[in-house]
This record gives structure tokens, sequence and C-alpha cells, in this order.
């Protein structure tokens, strides 16, 4: 399992999701994966984070990883681990 997340995943909640998972799947994380650029560079020129492209970091992850897994599932939404 990767997580591709816009956020920090406090060590509580990662472990809640290592619990749940089965016994030798793994877990990965790539924290604050909101890239940075700039919104809009005619307007004031500075660096924000850019939440729109969030949704394309997973093409990164599969690249690097095609050759390890057998199987992807992209979701494109907000969760909340409780």
């Amino acid at each position: 399992v990767f997580l591709i997340l816009g956020w920090t995943l406090l060590p509580e909640r990662k472990k809640l999701i290592q619990d749940a998972l089965p016994e030798g799947v793994g877990l990965q994380v790539w924290d604050d994966a909101i890239p940075l650029g700039y919104d809009d560079p005619k307007k004031d020129g500075k660096v924000s984070m850019i939440t729109r492209a969030l949704a394309r970091q997973h093409r990164f992850v599969i690249k690097d990883k095609l050759m390890y897994y057998d199987f992807f599932s992209v979701f494109e939404d907000d969760m909340l681990i409780t």
C-alpha cells in the first residue's frame, strides 16, 4: 500500500492503518505531496502549494513502482481515517 498525502500522517494514524493491513502487506507513505509552484506568476510571483496538482502525483509513484506491483488502484478523493 502506498499513500500519497497532502498532509503529514501522524504516527498514531499510521499505526492504525498498519494494524488494519493483513500480515505481510507493506505500507509506504508520501507525506506532504502537494507540489509547490506559481499559481499565477503574472499576478504576484509567489510560490505556493498547488493543491489541484496533488491528483497527478500518483503518476510518479506508478512510474517508480511499476515493476514491483501487480495491481494499482488510484483514488482521488478526500479520505478520513478514524
